[in-house]
């Protein structure tokens, strides 16, 4: 029950690192000013 627990919390983790870099590659590629193009 404990490595449950900690193997959710990883994942929670990793979700949280991943989806902000996952969106902003995503907005860069779709958009036309390039890599990070929402930002600027």
């Amino acid at each position: 029950m404990q490595k449950l627990s900690f193997l959710l919390l990883a994942f929670i983790l990793l979700v949280f690192i991943f989806l902000p870099l996952f969106t902003a590659i995503e907005s860069g590629l779709s958009s036309t000013n390039g890599y990070y193009g929402e930002i600027y």
